[in-house]
């Protein structure tokens, strides 16, 4: 939250990307990205400072996905597994208060897991999120002093989510029932 608007940033990178089929039903992906994002010119004055040449915020240098997809006949069905690796480097957090230190995010590994069956009609998916139960801090700063401010932390601490993704071709609406019998 800002009071003003800054004048310029910069923003340079480069992102490569890969795709592999080796054998048939497995697919494997990956991507790799560098992002130099800066100030041009300091922030106007008001309640937060931004110096020229300091990082934007949330803005990691690096980051970098690995994925591995398998699929294979299982009768009338598909079944299939697959897995994920993802890699988000140190960011700046949000410009804050001249006496206030910048809040760093750190970096963070995540792992996930995914498994399920699809037929022509129907799709079923169980997947668990976050194995290594990685603290993810997407953004933050700090408001005052001793006081942190506007964090978000996307975390699956201490859990293996599953879930069910059902996915009819010709389903036209869909709505869930709750034990009241509200429509959600």
């Amino acid at each position: 939250n800002y009071f003003g608007n800054g004048g310029a940033a910069t923003s340079k990178g480069v992102e490569a990307a890969a795709w592999w089929r080796p054998v048939r039903g497995l697919e494997v992906s990956a991507n790799v990205a560098y992002t130099d994002a800066e100030l041009d010119e300091d922030l106007p004055p008001g309640s937060v400072v931004g110096r020229k040449g300091d990082p934007l915020p949330t803005t990691p240098k690096w980051t970098a996905q690995l994925s591995a997809d398998y699929e294979f006949p299982l009768g009338d069905w598909n079944g299939f597994v697959g897995g994920s690796y993802r890699y988000v480097d140190v960011a700046a957090g949000y410009f804050g208060a001249a006496t206030l230190p910048r809040y760093k995010l750190p970096q963070y590994d995540v792992f996930d897991l995914r498994g399920g069956v699809r037929s022509d009609r129907l799709t079923v998916t169980l997947f668990a999120k976050n194995l290594g139960d990685s603290a993810l801090t997407e953004a933050a700063g700090f408001a005052c002093e001793g006081m942190r401010r506007e964090v978000i932390q996307l975390r699956g601490r201490g859990t293996a989510v599953p879930a069910v993704l059902l996915e009819p071709e010709r389903l036209k609406a869909w709505a869930t029932t709750t034990a009241e019998g509200k429509e959600s």
